[in-house]
């Protein structure tokens, strides 16, 4: 193995590991078994809009996987961050496709969508 890779992959390590931007987390194909990864996530954009029941606020971020534990990402998979592993990044995340890949990492683009119901609400109470 070369310096280079070597140097690579000790980056790549460091990139992933949970006490630098490493996110343990657990991946669900659209058809597989769940398994259990370590991402980055970074945020492009949050939307909000109202709707008939409330506010759906949409989150879009890319996600970096290690290629190592996940190969081919899909759209209509998942990522799924649990609130103890990172509160600001907690939810289900849906891979709307791959952005790209290489040998060590595959980025993903993704979105996360929460129905605010409390307006919907406050509609119907006022309405009855």
């Amino acid at each position: 193995m070369s310096i280079f890779h070597r140097e690579r992959s000790r980056l790549a390590r460091q990139f992933f590991s949970p006490s630098d931007f490493g996110i343990a987390a657990v991946f669900t194909p659209a058809s597989g078994t769940a398994v259990a990864v370590t991402c980055v996530i970074a945020e492009q954009a949050t939307t909000d809009q109202a709707g008939d029941v409330g506010v759906e606020r949409r989150r879009r971020a890319q996600i970096v996987l290690r290629t190592s534990q996940v190969a081919a990402p899909e759209r209509g998979d998942a990522v799924v961050v649990d609130a103890s592993a990172s509160p600001r990044w907690a939810g289900t995340w849906t891979i709307l496709g791959t952005a790209q890949a290489d040998d060590i990492s595959v980025t993903c683009d993704a979105e996360q969508s929460d129905v605010d119901n409390t307006a919907g609400q406050a509609r119907k109470a006022v309405e009855t």
